[in-house]
């Protein structure tokens, strides 16, 4: 119901009618509608309400009427076969697809580790599509990207007349996210008193907004991610203890791209059919092929797409993808790679002997501080923490 005090009763009928009518609508275009582009719509809808939310530019009425659409979109969102679009084939995708059956349809908080770009947000809506909260709304939100004084208003809502500029009242993300769920990224970046506010509403199911002076009940399910070891986080109190034990029930760690590269080929046909013309058609090469499964991929499976995306730009018309058409860092990588007969170590120990020659450096450059070396070698802590293990490296302030 849209109506509201004063609220004049044609003009309500008006907004109750478009508001049926859209619902109406978005629920056919959900299951005819490409998954990866549906995704991408209802990411941006749901940036663009929150950033016009925020400046006050919607009436009552329309931001109802938004809310309506946003909650069709997130509840028709990804299909059931999810690994269309969380693409792989690999033993290590193959765990992380097990693991989300096995714990979307619990109500449990779940923690996701992973680089920058190797598809969290994905693996979180898919934990939400497989859930049984899968017809209720899905929110994201990256909780490093929003400044910490805004933070507060944006998690938990604010009443009228809170601080200034407060002009009516707000849902925060974990209120409009009740009964759904709701996606915090980078949580590592939360300051100490937002992370003991977060903890007291997933402990007990209640939330004051700022200025308010009663708490109110939600029933939200958390997803939470971040990219950095959130237990040396707690080493270096620079995370709660409680909180981390709290979210530390069941975790999901993506594979970096180059972890898995029998996936590329996987993941170049998807990105092709994704964003080539549809006139144009593209073949590539085994020579280009090499290079692209070759290339360590730092920035992951966002580097991959971007990749991709350029390509299909410049070269509108498709045809055969050269070496000449990729980008220079990935023609002309700068580590050398040691080549077959070079001395009589296997396969194996001569990537593991480059592996900890290149680790040792970096902690050698870094003065033996990991998280230094992790963003030199861009990749994440943990990562680089079980390949020490597994190398038998120390370091050197250790």
């Amino acid at each position: 119901s849209l109506n509201s005090a004063g609220a004049d009763p044609v003009e309500q009928k008006r907004w109750d009618d478009k508001a049926t009518t859209l619902e109406r609508h978005l629920k056919t275009m959900a299951g005819r509608m490409d998954q990866a582009l549906f995704y991408e719509m209802n990411k941006n809808a749901e940036e663009l309400y929150y950033q016009l939310q925020k400046e006050g530019r919607f009436s009552p009425a329309a931001r109802k009427f938004s809310e309506i659409s946003l909650k069709t979109v997130g509840s028709e969102g990804l299909p059931s076969f999810y690994q269309e679009v969380l693409i792989g084939k690999s033993a290590l995708m193959q765990e992380v697809y097990y693991l989300i059956e096995r714990v979307a349809p619990t109500d449990l908080p779940i923690l996701i580790y992973g680089e920058t770009g190797t598809g969290k947000e994905l693996v979180a809506r898919a934990i939400h599509q497989r859930s049984l909260r899968s017809r209720q709304i899905w929110l994201a939100c990256n909780t490093g990207a929003i400044p910490e004084t805004l933070l507060e208003s944006e998690l938990f809502g604010y009443v009228k007349g809170a601080f200034t500029g407060a002009q009516s009242d707000k849902k925060g993300y974990i209120e409009l996210a009740s009964n759904g769920t709701l996606f915090l990224d980078e949580i590592g970046n939360m300051s100490l008193g937002m992370q003991q506010k977060l903890l007291r509403v997933m402990e007990d199911n209640q939330l004051w907004r700022v200025g308010a002076e009663k708490a109110i009940t939600v029933n939200t399910r958390f997803v939470l991610a971040s990219n950095e070891d959130l237990e040396e986080l707690v080493k270096a109190k620079r995370f709660r203890e409680d909180l981390f034990y709290r979210i530390n029930t069941i975790i999901i760690t993506l594979p970096a791209l180059k972890e898995r590269k029998e996936d590329i080929p996987l993941l170049l046909q998807r990105f092709l059919e994704k964003y080539a013309g549809k006139h144009a058609s593209f073949t590539i090469p085994d020579s280009t092929l090499r290079i692209l499964t070759n290339y360590s991929w730092p920035g992951n499976i966002r580097e991959l797409e971007n990749e991709i995306k350029k390509i299909c730009t410049l070269h509108p018309k498709g045809g055969s993808i050269t070496e000449t058409m990729l980008s220079e860092t990935i023609r002309q990588p700068t580590t050398a790679i040691p080549t077959a007969g070079q001395d009589n170590s296997s396969l194996g120990e001569s990537v593991d002997n480059f592996e900890k020659r290149m680790i040792e450096d970096a902690l050698m450059k870094c003065a033996g501080n990991i998280s230094r070396a992790a963003r030199l070698l861009q990749c994440d802590r943990p990562s680089l923490h079980r390949k020490m293990k597994r190398l038998k490296i120390t370091a050197l302030n250790s």
